[in-house]
C-alpha cells in the first residue's frame, strides 16, 4: 500500500486514466 500511496503522490495523472478512469476521464 505504501508504494501506491508513492505512486499517487508522484503521478496521478499518469496511472489514473489507466487504473481509475473514473478520476482521470478526461
Amino acid at each position: 500500500m505504501e508504494k501506491n500511496t508513492i505512486k499517487l503522490a508522484i503521478a496521478p495523472i499518469g496511472w489514473t486514466n489507466d487504473d481509475l478512469p473514473e478520476l482521470g476521464g478526461e
